[in-house]
């Protein structure tokens, strides 16, 4: 079938029928969002506010916002947008390698993949960054290596967890090496300028996330294994028909032994920091599956079983109806213009939706974060804000040990449910 059509073929089938996705979800995502339109209205990361996170990804959602003002629709054009992208490299990038048609197999398991139809419209930044490393290593293939080096250098700028999945690149093809000269250039260069403009870049991020990250790993994470086992199955698949190909069995397996750092490192993981890693392995895994068709079969069973195992999952995050309590609290805060402070959740998309300053611009407010950031706690204390919003997501009592005294200034004055319960609390105004 001719190049072109495949491409149209795979836009129209991973575009049209997300459109109707494109709704807040309980994720991470919309405090990227809050952040972008603080960005498109001037404001600089690092410097204006604490954000321990790489710039790229709030970055590219400021520019769509800045064109239609704050919509969600359109801060979700790069999370849509990226993981198209993501499903045409991968064709194109596996076509080079092993021929169209295992190509367009490692599309489809691609979009038929737990982590895709759950995550592929959420900002959590992992489909962005594969999307520039994917675009790096076709770049390789195609001899352009400074251009190679530079997409490189703009995944780690998306996300510094995707150079773990770099030896899985080199795999792929050797002659990415040329390419690291113009990475290590370009990323090193961009890292300076960012710390020398803002003054806070490397301690906002590289410096926090090792004294946060690295600690007590958690190797029974129901997150990580939730679809980790239907990882795990598809590499022992790929691994066990490739056994005496050592390079081919090193493709099946390295992405999962790469996953597992993660696992064994970070404090806290997400389903959706496998994205990278279960991704390249479809490569490998379609070339297993063209050439034995056990491997096909063994692979359709286990894709069925994992989207039945990970039903609520999927339908949590893709189920528009689940956006309900959003707009309850969008509701709730059209005519509370006050500053409001809390779940970093629910503030930062009444902050997003409904214009409330959230206090002292701390938006990054998660556990970690606030931890991180002690002084926050006196700053609250001294100077309440408006409206206060909990959660019992796992980091309520987080809000009890370090704001109990603050809320007993407050009166609730709503309480929404989705997947959790959240409440919304008025400051009492003073007697004096």
């Amino acid at each position: 079938m001719n190049n072109k059509k495949i491409i149209i073929i795979l836009l129209v089938a991973t575009i049209l029928p997300r459109l109707f996705l494109l709704h807040p979800t309980n994720a991470d995502e919309v405090f990227y969002y809050n952040v972008a339109k603080q960005i498109a209205q001037g404001k600089v990361l690092y410097k204006d506010f604490f954000f321990a996170h790489p710039p790229i990804q709030p970055l590219l959602i400021s520019l769509t916002l800045s064109l239609t003002g704050p919509e969600i629709w359109s801060a979700k054009i790069l999370p849509l947008m990226s993981s198209t992208i993501t499903v045409i490299l991968l064709y194109l990038v596996t076509k080079k390698i092993y021929g169209q048609k295992t190509g367009i197999i490692a599309s489809i398991i691609l979009i038929l993949s737990p982590e895709w139809l759950a995550y592929s419209t959420i900002s959590h930044g992992f489909y962005t960054a594969l999307m520039f490393a994917l675009a790096g290593l076709y770049a390789s293939q195609k001899k352009h290596y400074k251009l190679a080096g530079a997409f490189l250098s703009l995944a780690f700028l998306t996300r510094v967890s995707i150079i773990l999945i770099f030896p899985i690149l080199l795999l792929y093809e050797k002659k990415i090496l040329k390419s690291v000269k113009a990475f290590i250039i370009l990323t090193t260069l961009s890292v300076i300028l960012i710390q020398v403009l803002t003054q806070s870049f490397i301690s906002q991020n590289f410096l926090y996330h090792f004294s946060t990250k690295f600690a007590e790993p958690n190797i029974f994470s129901w997150q990580f294994w939730s679809m980790g086992f239907f990882f795990l199955g598809l590499t022992v698949v790929a691994s066990f028909f490739s056994f005496k190909q050592k390079k081919e069995f090193l493709k099946s397996v390295l992405p999962f032994l790469l996953s597992l750092i993660i696992l064994l490192t970070f404090w806290r993981t997400f389903y959706y920091y496998m994205i990278p890693f279960t991704t390249l392995l479809y490569p490998a895994l379609s070339r297993t599956i063209r050439k034995n068709k056990d491997a096909l079969l063994m692979t359709a069973l286990l894709v069925m079983v994992s989207l039945y195992h990970n039903t609520m999952t999927i339908n949590y995050y893709a189920n528009p109806s689940n956006a309900q309590f959003f707009y309850d609290l969008k509701e709730l805060f059209q005519d509370r213009n006050g500053t409001i402070f809390g779940d970093p959740v629910a503030t930062n998309y009444v902050s997003f939706e409904n214009n409330n300053p959230i206090s002292f611009d701390f938006y990054d407010s998660f556990i970690q974060h606030v931890e991180f950031n002690k002084t926050i706690i006196e700053l609250i204390e001294q100077n309440p804000p408006d409206y206060f919003i909990t959660s019992n997501n796992g980091e309520e009592q987080y809000f009890k040990n370090y704001f109990d005294k603050t809320l007993k200034n407050y009166k609730q004055i709503g309480t929404f449910k989705n997947l959790f319960e959240y409440r919304v609390y008025e400051l009492i105004p003073s007697k004096s």
